[in-house]
């Protein structure tokens, strides 16, 4: 990961772990998996496992407080209504709520993942082609097909998101625009919701210092108010729903205020790369240029890889197609052939810079010593 921390980490409640996480990761924010607690919980609640005015108290606690003040507040609530002030399980969770509660994460990025879905999902695929007695050749062989499903997929979806921007239900919005120019067709989705939710929302300004207004933003029959602060310089804005550090598209809230303060274009600070259409521009220079890799095996590791996945993408783009494959084809084999010159003029040089050195060293080493004597001849006596 360049040598880098991931910013969040979802795990089961498992304490060595955790202590490995706190030890390896010090600044990654460990997440428990509300899958694996929603799994546990029953074990020990016992007979309050079937109250459901507790259930709908403790789920609430675990994903719909919106800030740690209405966490505390509910969490009073059902400890005090069922009397579980001794309660060991609870006060545990209790302890850890940073690590659970949606209350505690909204400023973090997730994703909105609660859960290690995806890893368990991974493991069901996984399990679906593998048995015991499965064998190890069969098991490569399904991999790989199982491999070239995804990559198709992904492939398809790519070349899907290139095709123009997708529809708009909205039509010369030109925040919608935007960002069905610069999304992915499923992230546009998600943005498109947001700003449909948004023309639904009513607002009032509250507040305004220098170039930061601040506004309530709410839905028309909700008692529910957000707060959301604008720079009218540098159009920053906030919102006190997190959705943004948490998710990293606008939400409804903000793309209002947007609408109001008649702002067209979604600010550059506000599109995450990775939700968008080039999102896998650049990695390669991004990789080759990070500097902080550990040592020259690591950078080797890392130049490596990327050109592998470089290579693999290429050719699986031509399968399917013979002319494809023709080009394809053609442009390694006049790569390998240009390599292989360039390492023999390498070679050379190489060696010809050895010779010089072994020569001038010779020279240089090589005493210098008198002249010999000639013999005079003498002139014969009469």
């Amino acid at each position: 990961m360049g040598n880098r921390s991931p910013v969040t980490i979802f795990t089961d409640q498992d304490q060595a772990m955790s202590n490995a996480i706190e030890k390896v990761f010090p600044d990654t924010h460990h997440r428990l998996c509300l899958w694996h607690i929603a799994k546990n919980a029953p074990s020990h609640l016992g007979e309050l496992n079937a109250n459901s005015e507790f259930k709908y108290l403790f789920n609430k606690c675990q994903k719909y407080c919106d800030s740690e003040i209405e966490f505390q507040e509910t969490w009073d609530k059902m400890m005090q209504k069922f009397n579980l002030g001794n309660h060991r399980w609870l006060n545990m969770m209790y302890k850890i709520r940073h690590k659970w509660s949606t209350a505690f994460t909204k400023d973090s990025f997730t994703a909105e993942f609660k859960a290690s879905s995806r890893s368990e999902s991974t493991n069901h695929v996984l399990n679906g082609i593998a048995g015991k007695t499965t064998s190890l050749t069969k098991f490569v062989i399904e991999y790989d097909n199982l491999v070239a499903r995804m990559r198709s997929s992904e492939f398809e979806e790519d070349f899907r998101c290139k095709q123009g921007a997708p529809p708009r239900v909205v039509k010369k919005s030109g925040l919608l625009d935007h960002a069905a120019q610069v999304y992915t067709c499923k992230i546009f989705k998600l943005f498109e919701n947001e700003f449909l939710n948004s023309l639904a929302m009513v607002w009032k300004q509250v507040d305004c210092q220098d170039t930061i207004t601040i506004f309530e933003v709410k839905e028309e029959n909700s008692e529910r108010v957000r707060i959301v602060q604008f720079n009218r310089l540098n159009t920053n804005i906030s919102c006190s729903c997190k959705k943004f550090e948490s998710l990293g598209i606008l939400c409804c809230h903000a793309l209002r205020v947007f609408s109001i303060t008649n702002l067209t274009r979604i600010p550059s600070q506000y599109i995450l790369k990775r939700w968008t259409k080039d999102a896998k521009k650049g990695m390669m220079a991004y990789e080759h240029d990070n500097h902080s890799l550990g040592n020259d095996k690591d950078a080797e590791i890392v130049w490596r890889n990327s050109m592998l996945r470089i290579a693999n993408t290429a050719i699986y783009k031509s399968q399917g197609e013979d002319c494809l494959k023709t080009i394809c084809q053609k442009m390694l084999l006049e790569l390998d052939e240009k390599i292989e010159r360039e390492l023999s003029r390498l070679k050379l040089s190489t060696v010809a810079g050895e010779d010089e050195v072994v020569q001038c060293n010779t020279t240089d080493d090589m005493p210098v010593s008198d002249p010999p004597l000639s013999k005079v001849k003498r002139c014969a006596e009469h």
